[in-house]
C-alpha cells in the first residue's frame, strides 16, 4: 500500500511538473505570436515607411547619401579636394557600410555636419563657377530636406511603442528566454 501511495505521489509530482513546463511553454508561445508581428512591423518601417509606400528612412538616407556625394564632386571640380570633401566622402561610405540603424545614424549624423562644412567652404569660394554654385546649393537644400524628412518619419514613434509593449509583464521577462529584442530608435 505505501509503494502505492508513494508511485501516485510520483505521478501527481510528474503530472504538475509537466503542467507547469505547459504553461509555461504558452506562455513563451503567446508572447513570440503576439511581439513577432510588431516587431517585424517596425523593421519593415524602417526600409519600406511606416505604411509601406516606400517613403522611410532607409530610401532617405540612400538619397542623402548620393546627393551629399554629389555636393563634393561638384566642389571637388572647383576648389580641390580639401579636407571638407574627404569627410563627406568617408561618412558617406561609412553610411553605405552600416548594418545597424545606431551605425546608420551614426553615419548619417557624420555626414549632415560634413556636408554643412562643405558647404560653407564652398559656397563663398571665388574659383566656383555660377552654374556650379546653383549646383552645390541645390545639394544643399536637398540634403536639408531629406534630414527634414528623416526628422518628420514615425518609425521612432513606432519603435517606441513597439519598445513599450516589450517592457511590459510578462513580455519583459518572457522576452528575455525566448530572444525579443527591442527595436533600435534612430537617434
Amino acid at each position: 500500500m505505501k509503494k502505492r501511495l508513494s508511485e501516485i505521489n510520483l505521478s501527481r509530482g510528474a503530472g504538475i511538473a509537466i503542467m507547469i513546463a505547459l504553461i509555461i511553454l504558452a506562455l513563451m508561445l503567446g508572447c513570440l505570436r503576439w511581439l513577432m508581428p510588431e516587431y517585424i512591423k517596425v523593421a519593415k518601417a524602417f526600409k519600406n515607411g511606416a505604411y509601406g509606400d516606400g517613403f522611410s528612412i532607409s530610401t532617405d538616407l540612400s538619397k542623402l547619401g548620393e546627393t551629399a556625394w554629389n555636393m563634393a564632386a561638384l566642389a571637388e571640380q572647383a576648389i580641390g579636394e580639401t579636407d571638407n570633401v574627404k569627410a563627406v566622402r568617408q561618412a558617406r561610405k561609412a553610411l553605405d557600410s552600416a548594418e545597424t540603424i545606431n551605425e546608420k545614424h551614426a553615419a548619417y549624423t557624420a555626414l549632415t555636419y560634413a556636408s554643412d562644412r562643405l558647404y560653407a567652404e564652398a559656397v563663398d569660394d571665388e574659383r566656383l563657377g555660377e552654374t556650379q554654385a546653383k549646383l552645390i546649393k541645390q545639394c544643399y537644400t536637398d540634403i536639408h530636406s531629406r534630414i527634414l524628412t528623416i526628422q518628420g518619419d514615425k518609425y521612432n514613434e513606432l519603435a517606441a511603442e513597439y519598445n513599450k509593449k516589450v517592457n511590459k509583464f510578462p513580455a519583459r521577462y518572457i522576452g528575455l528566454l525566448v530572444g525579443v529584442k527591442k527595436a533600435e530608435l534612430f537617434e
